[in-house]
């Protein structure tokens, strides 16, 4: 159960200091802006807190709430400027496939495209999975690369507000019944599996047709894929396989690859970004974070390629989202 504490929060060029008081003698965390992955206003979904806004990082994530909504927006404007976070997301763009975030994603989509008609072609054979065709860039590799410009601050940044290192919600039981359902962020449905024709020729058409616009073909399937998924259950952590299916507009868990019914469909609305997080154990290297404005899902990948293709895959439709939201926010003219 998340706990709240007062503290006291300091943001200096290079890192924020969060303290027990304004006396700012004890220090409880510090937090490098270099290692900070996002920044972004949350949900409680228990309505219980307002103004709440977490700081993510590999190794843990920290949840705030603030007096007042200005005073959070004013929180979360500044952090994501003195960490840079807009323009690593731009860097890490322009240098996947697609190249231009106002493009078509041509290098990506070939990618893709590759990869599914090889699953296709080893599906016939009975081979193993195959390595990807096109390599996509790790976020990872991305943040050890850039470079920090650093600011001068006319002064010091400082608050008091209420703090907790928990998650909103604890990690949700995904159970062979009854999956995790967050009111506004998820639904569970029930939905038969197609004919094996059906499903063959949905993959080839999945194959053939990633040229087609996002918003013409809602259903088209960007990426999936088999991932560990991290929960807890009465108060120990566990890792399930699923199959995650990602679409323009939902993302999709299922028990399994024969996706004759969904555990979990969270909006992709909902999705406020997806990062790469450190290893979570000995075996499990190559985690991934999917932020929520709820809750936040943590996975593990079998493989680095494998993580390599969905942190692409949802880089991607992000950055697709956020170019048509400037669109969509641009002047009109008469």
């Amino acid at each position: 159960m998340a706990a709240w504490k007062p503290i006291f929060l300091v943001l200096r060029p290079n890192y924020l200091s969060i303290y027990k008081d304004a006396n700012e003698d004890k220090l409880r965390h510090k937090i490098h802006l270099a290692d900070l992955t996002a920044v972004a206003f949350l949900k409680d979904p228990k309505q219980k807190r307002r103004n709440v806004f977490g700081l993510f990082t590999p190794s843990r994530n920290y949840h705030l709430e603030a007096t007042t909504k200005g005073d959070a927006e004013q929180w979360v404007e500044l952090i994501r400027k003195e960490a840079r976070i807009e323009e690593e997301e731009e860097e890490m763009l322009l240098a996947s496939p697609g190249g231009n975030i106002t493009g078509s994603y041509a290098g990506f989509d070939q990618s893709m495209t590759a990869h599914q008609a090889q699953l296709l072609q080893d599906e016939r054979l009975g081979s193993s999975s195959p390595e990807p065709t096109e390599p996509i860039v790790s976020r990872s590799s991305t943040q050890k690369n850039r470079q920090r410009l650093i600011s001068p601050m006319g002064r010091r940044p400082s608050h008091t507000m209420d703090y907790s290192g928990n998650e909103l919600v604890s990690d949700a039981d995904l159970s062979d019944t009854d999956l995790s359902r967050f009111p506004g962020a998820s639904q569970s449905l029930d939905v038969k599996p197609p004919p094996a024709s059906s499903r063959a020729i949905m993959s080839t058409r999945n194959a053939s047709q990633m040229s087609i616009p996002l918003e013409h073909d809602p259903e088209r399937v960007i990426w999936q894929g088999y991932l560990l998924y991290l929960r807890s259950k009465n108060g120990i952590r566990q890792w399930k396989d699923v199959w995650v299916v990602l679409r323009p507009k939902t993302v999709s868990i299922y028990k399994n690859d024969s996706e004759y019914s969904p555990v979990l469909i969270l909006p992709f609305e909902n999705v406020i970004n997806v990062v790469e997080i450190d290893p979570l154990s000995r075996t499990k290297r190559h985690c991934l974070q999917m932020i929520g404005e709820e809750k936040s899902y943590k996975f593990c990948a079998h493989g680095e390629d494998e993580l390599d293709r969905c942190l692409g895959a949802f880089k991607s439709l992000l950055a697709r989202r956020k170019e048509g939201g400037k669109v969509a926010a641009g002047p009109v003219r008469a």
